[in-house]
């Protein structure tokens, strides 16, 4: 069976009223968002404030007694090392989102920071070799110095 126009359209170049138009504008219009089913829970996730740092302690008790609090969950434990800034550490569920928001202010998390050298915060340390890379057999492999201009001002050909 051929698909074919139809010789007098009823819908095309009329004007079509939308049954849900003054719903959406008013703001009475219920969306999925609006609604939510019974016993759902909310989780916040406490992250790691520090790009490099290993964890000492984890303080929960203060977010446990929080109201409207269901769960507390430890992800990294004391010792733990945080490899990047936004590493988990802990997570709060609770019945609204503004408890579990609130019940993770508290839930504190003691760090060391653990930064690596860079040359923006302190000087090379005396002694140390200048390398940049290291071998196969673990040692370093020393930089190549010298002025990377003066082969185009003399060439060799």
């Amino acid at each position: 069976m051929a698909l074919t126009w139809p010789e007098n359209p009823r819908l095309i170049g009329t004007k079509i009223t939308r049954l849900d138009g003054l719903a959406k504008a008013s703001g009475r219009a219920k969306y999925p968002s609006d609604t939510r089913p019974e016993g759902t829970l909310f989780a916040v996730m406490l992250y790691s404030p520090h790009a490099h740092a290993k964890i000492k302690s984890i303080d929960t008790a203060a977010a446990e007694k929080m109201p409207g609090v269901k769960a507390v969950s430890t992800i990294a434990a004391a010792g733990t090392t945080l490899r990047y800034q936004g590493d988990d550490i802990a997570a709060v569920a609770a019945e609204t989102e503004e408890q579990a928001r609130d019940a993770v202010r508290p839930s504190r998390s003691s760090t060391r920071c653990c930064h690596m050298w860079s040359p923006s915060i302190r000087p090379w340390p005396k002694g140390r070799p200048r390398s940049s890379r290291v071998g196969t057999s673990g040692k370093a492999v020393p930089r190549p110095r010298g002025n990377p201009r003066r082969p185009w001002a003399r060439p060799t050909w």
